[in-house]
């Protein structure tokens, strides 16, 4: 089981390698900025920059919202709630 700080936000190719595992402390990780204001997100995994591929944590400040793009490779989210 490998370790990760998560700290690399801009990397391309961030933790793709699924057939290991890892653990990631979400907590000490800080938040990055998106390209929508008032959108904040903790990139988990990533294929390439902004496209492909990516696993992320979240936060829509309120009113906040992505405008209309695509996910080639599709994408899921998960609504955790309004904290």
């Amino acid at each position: 089981m490998a370790r990760s700080s998560g700290r690399a936000a801009g990397t391309v190719n961030l933790r793709m390698d699924f057939s290991r595992r890892e653990v990631l402390d979400t907590s000490a990780m800080d938040w990055a900025p998106s390209p929508s204001g008032g959108v904040l997100r903790k990139p988990l995994a990533r294929e390439q920059a902004e496209r492909g591929h990516a696993t992320s944590i979240v936060r829509y400040e309120p009113g906040a919202r992505f405008e209309r793009h695509e996910h080639p490779l599709g994408e899921e989210i998960l609504v955790l709630g309004n904290l």
